[in-house]
């Protein structure tokens, strides 16, 4: 699991879409949210998570597009994926966003 901050050169253009990336997990079922200063996200979301790899393993993507403004307000932006009953979070500080 990875997540990704946007551009410099995308956020200049007034808007910021921030990365999420799940990889190699089985079996196929995982739930995917956005946490944003610690509140759930969903505007802007999209997610495709589930998806068969070569290696009959399972993993999927999932974008969250911001405006400019939202971006720069926001102090932490998390994914946080649940996949058998456990969760797992990655977060992508302020400090790491510009």
């Amino acid at each position: 699991m990875s997540i990704f901050p946007p551009s410099k050169e995308e956020i200049d253009t007034g808007k910021a879409t921030t990365v999420c990336a799940l990889s190699d997990y089985t079996p196929r079922t995982a739930d995917l949210e956005w946490i944003v200063d610690g509140t759930k996200w969903t505007n802007g979301v999209q997610t495709s998570v589930n998806s068969k790899q070569a290696d009959n393993m399972y993993g999927g993507t999932s974008f969250l597009t911001m405006s400019q403004s939202e971006y720069n307000s926001c102090n932490n932006i998390a994914c946080k994926v649940t996949h058998q009953g456990k969760e797992f979070i990655q977060t992508l500080k302020k400090s790491e966003c510009l």
